[in-house]
């Protein structure tokens, strides 16, 4: 559907629904960087702290029919 896709600002609610997502078995064999627990609450909420915080990376919550289904992450490499 045309349109279906969005990305916005990461919202604090988000993280929950990040947190669901990174944790599914099958998703977390997938990305570049996953994380060495994925059951580890406390080490993801750190870890997007830091993310949160650092202007040089930009994420953005991606939706598709209004719905949180991921998030992308956009670093500046030097």
């Amino acid at each position: 559907m045309e349109g279906s896709v969005r990305l916005r600002e990461v919202r604090p609610s988000d993280l929950d629904r990040f947190f669901y997502l990174e944790r599914d078995p099958i998703a977390a064999r997938e990305p570049a960087f996953t994380a060495k627990d994925p059951n580890d609450r406390e080490a993801f909420d750190r870890h997007w702290q830091r993310a949160l915080a650092d202007p040089s990376v930009l994420q953005r919550t991606v939706l598709h029919l209004g719905e949180t289904v991921g998030y992308a992450v956009f670093l500046e490499l030097l």
